[in-house]
């Protein structure tokens, strides 16, 4: 399989470096590729603290690590794994694992200071990850309720009809909680589609129209009244995560918010999406 990068580079050429205090940017040590704290030496040179290379800084180092930097940027937007990154051009998996990890962080910034949804929205919580705890598995069912007994994480997700998502962990499914966050990212006035959870009874107080369908009484549409747009999300999501064999803790945020922008994206052809990647990463000061 054959992918050229090359149509990135002129993003990190053009990039002019921003000075912070008496350095320019960070540099890499060229054998081990990854950010390492760096000595600098009396004569320029600088020495790697992690595997003792000593070396010149020069634009090829530049270079080199402008190139890794584009190669994973295009195998991140086709959606393949670091393991497969890695494998498709022979860089080191470490080097290839800690770029993602980078560009998760910066997508999930990203997502932070995007506008409010708004028109007619759609609301759910679903859960990732796990199985039912304390229980033989060849008893495991699967959820009963609102994820009860079981050890997978709750997220919660606003769906823009026929417009983009937002997704998060949830700390908890209180009605608090989960009016709290709809508050931040919906405008007031705003139409919002659930099913009967009672967390969603007191939006009305907090200036939306609520409309919901019944779930329990085996009603999914009701007229206009649904939630089958952030219902199908949850399945694509879901089997865009089964590639990672399960994803906990910290690291499900920053997954999650891969696929949000993924999802958001998805209508964009390879080269846009992964020159608006490049663009994000050099604007952020990681390249």
């Amino acid at each position: 399989m054959v992918i050229n990068s090359d149509f990135l580079m002129p993003i990190f050429r053009n990039k002019k470096r921003q000075k912070i205090g008496t350095s320019y940017g960070h540099i890499i040590c060229p054998k081990c590729e990854v950010r390492t704290k760096l000595y600098k030496l009396k004569d320029g040179r600088r020495k790697c603290t992690r595997c003792g290379k000593i070396f010149v800084v020069n634009s090829k180092v530049d270079k080199r690590r402008t190139k890794i930097y584009a190669d994973v940027i295009v195998g991140f937007c086709l959606d393949f794994s670091a393991l497969k990154t890695t494998k498709l051009f022979k860089y080191n998996y470490s080097v290839v694992l800690s770029i993602y990890k980078e560009i998760r962080k910066i997508i999930a910034m990203e997502s932070m200071g995007k506008e409010k949804l708004d028109g007619i929205v759609e609301v759910d919580e679903s859960y990732f990850g796990g199985e039912n705890r304390k229980r033989n598995k060849k008893y495991r069912k699967p959820k009963v309720g609102r994820g009860r007994g079981t050890d997978k994480t709750p997220v919660f997700g606003i769906k823009e009809r026929n417009g983009e998502v937002y997704i998060e962990p949830l700390m908890n499914v209180t009605e608090k909680y989960i009016e709290s966050i709809i508050e931040n990212q919906v405008k007031s006035g705003t139409i919002v589609m659930s099913d009967e959870f009672k967390s969603y009874k007191g939006l009305v107080y907090k200036g939306y129209i609520h409309r919901f369908v019944e779930h329990n009484k085996e009603e999914y549409v009701n007229g206009d009244v649904h939630i089958n747009g952030i219902e199908n999300f949850w399945g694509w999501a879901k089997e865009h995560m089964m590639k990672y064999h399960g994803v906990f803790g910290e690291n499900l945020f920053l997954y999650l918010k891969e696929l949000e922008w993924k999802f958001n994206n998805r209508d964009k052809e390879l080269e846009d999406l992964a020159t608006q990647l490049a663009k994000l990463i050099v604007n952020n000061n990681y390249v």
